[in-house]
């Protein structure tokens, strides 16, 4: 009897065995399995985001489900397929429908109506009319109506890892939006997906069930709990066995079927300053070049941790540590702010025509040494140094010249302004495949005193140059936190690019007024603000929307008076008026201040065929041609033909040109921005005539894109243009020259704060 019971609760565990065994496997499998049928909804997301971008979807006009607080995700989408595929018959405004699961009866009319034939569909349905549809098969439906290039802005297929799935989807191209579906079941694995502007449309078959998230920073663990920051969020980990104790390191963390598999710290770190940081290598003092790691990760470590981008490496500081492991660099620890006293400038050759140097040759007013590899060498003052390509002094990296005590170094393979320039702080010569760089490393307030004087004549007073020097140190500032040029070593160069340096040599005054104004800057919303300048205005200056994008709320457009009021200079028939007169303002005296220029339709043709390639190359967003249907599309252009008529467009705040439009015998070109169309009207050979009758006929570009065009006619041809206009310069920030016409009865301060708005002047070293 007891055998009998025995072997019957026997039976009865084994049956439940078995049935958990199977419901354990059902559930596991389920999970793996990341297909589900795949709903209305998502269907119309889908489409919507074939013809349109996720912006025209939020931005749509018409309300289709009617008004009502609880919105769901999808409505969006439907109402702008509504809205603008009528014709379509797509989806109806029905929640209930839209959450109704897809069958292939309705997929099959939506690829007849997006203009699909019935017999290249035939495949992708298999007969399985009432069926639903599960999301593999939509995604190789999806796949095939993408083949079919029905617009003209399709979505992406690709892989992606998923490292987080929540409010923010994080994934290994950066973090995404998603609406639809749970898709935490995809968190790591790397799947098949369709993206569209940051958006992931759809995921479809997984790829791989293992991820390795490389460089993660473990903040500490707590049993089998690894607590972890990486992406730009706090994750824990569970990991079986964790018996060391680790805290603030970097590890590669492998996740196999949604289970640590394999956790490897790295330990080793190094120190020093960083001297550049290009593509796939850093250089640190002492230790060279070094290869960085394809999984880099920077963070942040002071109280908290933070991950980063490498643009916060900041080159000519040493405030980071960096993992290494296998002979690469594999992290970035920045531990401490940075006071950003010191400035790294890529001087460029005579004439600033280049950054690469041929060949260098220098010398110092005082002893100076020399330091290449593991070599220093000590030299007196005067000799001179020559450093070619070939040199020997470079196989070992770069080579750094620093003077002893106060000494100078003295270029003597370049030329400026007053002959061959003299440089405080050190120089490093670097080489690279074009050429030589150098860079020379100085103290941020000595730099500006070569600048000053380089942006502005000294003669223009002290409170002028002080409120140069303001502009500078700022716009210095904001160029070295982001690291402008750590590709090349630098902060930034020498050169119109950024702003000029030691093009003049410094002087008592231009010393004076960076010492007079130690440290100062402006900001605006706690930030130093981009303190933009410019030569001459034509009475008003503009918005930062010369350079595209939105408006920084400091660089207001005004009148460049006392009254600082005028008229809206947007209408061309103001506008007109305006550049015309004779406009009482700060600039009025000088000789920039109205111009003009007579250009021929010959000359204008060879000054447009000989620059729109190029613009079109850098900028081509900027350069857009008139296609069929009466659209302007950006698309590569050689040559208009011969120009047959110009037209102004567009002003911007202030009256300044941010379009022209070009007609000519093969193409008709419209021009966006300031600096596009000063540089496409290339008046060289034609003399501009300025405000005192004096004339220059070597200009590679107009002086401001404040200008009005008249034709000038022989009968019914046009001849020419004249080009009406006034002011030096892109027109936005401060004028120099009412600088110093405002000088002679208001201060630094009240100069800047006249021309940038909401402002606090306050210094960057406290």
């Amino acid at each position: 009897m007891k055998i009998r019971i025995k072997l019957i609760i026997f039976c009865i565990v084994l049956v439940l065995v078995m049935i958990l065994g199977k419901y354990y496997m059902d559930s596991r499998n389920k999970r793996n399995d990341k297909t589900y049928e795949f709903t209305e909804a998502e269907a119309a997301k889908s489409l919507a985001l074939l013809f349109f971008t996720r912006q025209q979807c939020e931005d749509g006009k018409q309300d289709y489900f009617g008004s009502g607080e609880d919105k769901k995700w999808y409505e969006k989408y439907v109402n702008i397929l509504l809205e603008n595929k009528p014709e379509m018959k797509l989806f109806t405004a029905n929640h209930k429908k839209m959450n109704s699961s897809l069958t292939y009866k309705e997929a099959e009319k939506i690829l007849l109506n997006i203009g699909l034939n019935k017999d290249e569909i035939k495949p992708l349905l298999n007969g399985k009319d009432s069926e639903n549809v599960k999301s593999d098969e939509w995604f190789k439906i999806y796949a095939f109506i993408l083949e079919k290039n029905l617009s003209e802005n399709s979505p992406e297929k690709c892989e992606l890892t998923v490292a987080w799935a929540d409010d923010d989807i994080i994934t290994d191209k950066g973090m995404m939006q998603y609406e639809g579906q749970d898709i935490s079941s995809y968190v790591d694995t790397r799947a098949e997906a369709f993206i569209k502007d940051n958006q992931i449309i759809m995921f479809g078959s997984q790829t791989e069930n293992t991820v390795v998230y490389q460089n993660v920073w473990i903040n500490g663990t707590d049993g089998e709990t690894m607590h972890t920051h990486f992406n730009g969020k706090d994750r824990d980990f569970i990991v079986s066995g964790l018996k060391d104790k680790v805290s603030e390191a970097v590890a590669d963390i492998t996740v196999e079927n949604h289970r640590v598999t394999a956790v490897s710290i790295k330990q080793d770190r190094i120190n020093g300053k960083v001297l550049e940081i290009n593509g796939n290598t850093v250089e640190i003092e002492s230790f060279g070049k070094l290869e960085i790691e394809d999984g880099f990760r920077v963070y942040k470590h002071f109280d908290t941790v933070e991950e980063t981008d490498r643009n916060s490496i900041l080159v000519g500081y040493d405030v980071q540590s960096f993992v290494v492991a296998h002979g690469k660099v594999c992290a970035a620890i920045i531990n401490s702010t940075i006071t950003a006293d010191n400035i790294r400038v890529l001087i460029t050759d005579s004439g600033f025509k280049s950054k690469y140097h041929g060949n260098v040759s220098l010398t110092c007013n005082t002893d100076y040494k020399i330091t290449y590899g593991d070599i220093s060498e000590d030299k007196p003052a005067g000799e001179v140094l020559n450093v070619t390509a070939d040199s020997p002094y470079l196989a070992s990296g770069r080579v750094k010249i620093q003077p002893s005590g106060d000494g100078r170094v003295q270029l003597l393979s370049v030329n400026r302004a007053y002959g061959n320039p003299v440089y405080r702080g050190s120089m490093e010569v670097a080489s690279s495949a074009e050429g030589l760089l150098v860079v020379n490393e100085l103290s941020l307030e000595h730099y500006l005193y070569s600048v000053v004087p380089s942006e502005m004549p000294i003669s223009y007073g002290i409170e002028a140059l002080k409120a140069q020097a303001v502009c500078a140190r700022s716009y210095a500032y904001r160029h070295l936190l982001s690291n402008s040029c750590s590709g090349d070593g630098a902060h930034v160069d020498d050169s119109t690019s950024f702003q000029v340096y030691n093009n003049t040599q410094e002087s008592p005054e231009s010393i004076q007024a960076v010492d007079n104004t130690y440290g100062e800057v402006m900001m605006n919303q706690g930030e130093v603000i981009s303190a933009y300048f410019f030569s001459t205005s034509c009475g008003s200056t503009t918005t930062s929307e010369i350079w595209g994008g939105g408006s920084l709320p400091y660089v207001k457009s005004r009148a460049v008076n006392q009254a600082g009021e005028i008229s809206d200079l947007t209408n061309e028939q103001a506008f007109d008026e305006f550049i015309r007169s004779d406009f009482e303002s700060y600039d009025s005296s000088f000789p920039w201040y109205r111009w003009n220029v007579f250009m021929s339709m010959e000359s204008l043709t060879n000054s447009i065929n000989s620059a729109i390639a190029g613009l079109y190359t850098a900028s081509p967003e900027c350069v857009l041609t008139l296609n069929e249907n009466g659209e302007y599309k950006s698309k590569p252009v050689e040559t208009i033909g011969t120009l047959t008529k110009l037209s102004v467009g567009s002003r911007l705040p202030g009256g300044v040109l941010n379009e022209i439009i070009l007609q000519g015998s093969e193409a008709t070109v419209k021009i966006v921005r300031e600096l596009n169309i000063r540089k496409i009207l290339k008046p060289y050979g034609n003399p501009v005539r300025k405000k005192d009758g004096s004339e220059n006929d070597v200009m590679s570009m107009l002086p401001s894109a404040y200008f009005v065009a008249d034709e000038i006619k022989d009968g019914d041809n046009i001849t020419g243009y004249q080009f009406v206009g006034g002011g030096y310069g892109h027109g936005a920030g401060m004028s120099q020259n009412a600088a110093k016409i405002m000088s002679e009865t208001m201060s630094f301060r009240e100069i800047l704060e006249y021309f940038y708005a909401d402002i606090e002047i306050t210094g960057i070293y406290q």
